[in-house]
């Protein structure tokens, strides 16, 4: 299923670094370095082509030598330089930025008297816009050999199951400091509660303005999370644990030895190990006849490691799930909306109208929508909403 791929090496105390890069970090002096990284990551600002997900342009970089000598690596090293997208902003970032994460996580990894394992990519440098450089993980994703719908195989379940394992071994006092106002460890109920509040005050109200008449349109309530929140039953209190919260096909990286690779950390959080499962879930596509399998996976990996992170399973994961349906309205019809760019051309148009239904159909349950418009009910609202904002630039420029 996956091949040609490159292996990893090892890195400093004898772990394998997933970027199958030895790293030289014996430059004099660091400020330099800083600034040749930074060179690097102005000059891919200018490409057209890039690949990347809802939130970074990614650009794979190999390096020349004269590029390679100043940042204390080989030539022909392949970096990945992430350059964060521009507004709206739809999602909940706990820490600002993953690289501060990541670093943390390196030196447990690279800490030969801690026995906890977390692959992580390697950061080499980050700026204060969001921009970072990292060493580029060798391999496939699991999307090019298993897409969207399709079932994973049994073996890469288990090694997902673990990877989520190994994510509660991580407590409070093994990652950067916390945001203000986080529930208290445990709070399984105030933590699901923070979630729903952001979704009503940043994903719907914050959008109000530029979105507010399209969701009205299309029968998406102004308080529509607030009385998801509203109709919260208490939850299981669990030990709250890191979470990746973004583990999709795209995410997962197979290396050579068919072993997966867990990338894109910048939605990592503390809290709720439920939610992670809950967004994997969400976000993997598995066939339904799977979704059992998976849940079973995790229970026991999970609960290996420790069963009170597994407590209340059952009877709180729906509500997770019913949470994410809800909230995903939200970045999932505005990126709709958006993806129609200049012109709105019909296939275009007909992608986002499938697209907006899909999630209208989704929350529809957990937000107690009373109907779902049919295509030709979507299609109105998008091109109105679509007209109305480029006839607005129009006048934002001929105003300049």
């Amino acid at each position: 299923m996956f091949s040609n791929l490159v292996g990893a090496a090892q890195g400093r105390n004898g772990r394998p670094h997933a970027s199958g890069v030895a790293i030289n970090r014996t430059s004099e002096s660091a400020q330099p370095v800083a600034a040749a990284y930074q060179q690097l990551v102005d000059s891919v600002r200018f490409r057209v082509v890039s690949t990347g997900g809802f939130h970074n342009d990614n650009y794979r970089v190999h390096l020349t030598e004269q590029q390679a000598r100043p940042l204390g690596l080989d030539a022909d090293t392949t970096l990945l330089v992430r350059v964060r997208r521009r507004k709206p902003e739809l999602v909940r970032r706990f820490w600002p930025d993953e690289a501060v994460l990541l670093r943390q996580l390196a030196a447990v990894r690279d800490d030969p008297t801690d026995q906890r394992e977390i692959d992580g990519p390697e950061v080499l440098h980050s700026s204060e816009d969001g921009a970072s450089v990292h060493l580029y993980v060798n391999g496939a994703e699991l999307a090019q050999g298993c897409p969207d719908g399709e079932a994973v195989p049994e073996h890469y379940v288990e090694q997902i199951a673990r990877f989520f394992g190994r994510l509660v071994r991580f407590g409070e006092k093994d990652l950067p400091r916390l945001p203000k106002g986080c529930p208290d460890n445990g709070d399984s109920t105030g933590f699901l509660r923070s979630l729903v509040a952001f979704a009503q005050e940043e994903l719907c109200e914050g959008n109000q303005k530029e979105f507010g008449e399209l969701f009205s349109a299309l029968g998406v309530p102004d308080d529509a999370m607030a009385g998801f929140g509203r109709g919260l039953p208490p939850l299981v209190s669990r030990p709250f644990a890191l979470l990746h919260t973004d583990v999709h096909r795209r995410n997962i990286i197979v290396d050579e030895h068919d072993q997966l690779r867990f990338v894109d950390w910048e939605l990592a959080a503390f809290g709720d190990p439920l939610l992670d499962l809950s967004t994997h879930l969400r976000r993997m596509r598995y066939p339904a006849w799977q979704e059992a399998q998976v849940v079973d996976a995790w229970r026991r990996a999970v609960g290996e490691v420790s069963p009170a992170h597994t407590a209340g399973l059952a009877h709180d994961l729906p509500i997770y799930l019913a949470y994410e349906r809800a909230q995903s309205v939200y970045p999932d019809v505005i990126r709709a909306a958006l993806s129609l760019g200049a012109l709105a051309e019909e296939p275009a148009l007909d992608r986002a109208v499938s697209r907006t239904r899909a999630a209208l159909l989704a929350a529809a349950g957990p937000l107690g929508l009373a109907e779902v418009p049919d295509a030709e009910g979507i299609r109105g609202p998008l091109l109105k909403w679509h007209h109305s904002r480029w006839f607005e630039r129009s006048l934002e420029r001929r105003a300049r």
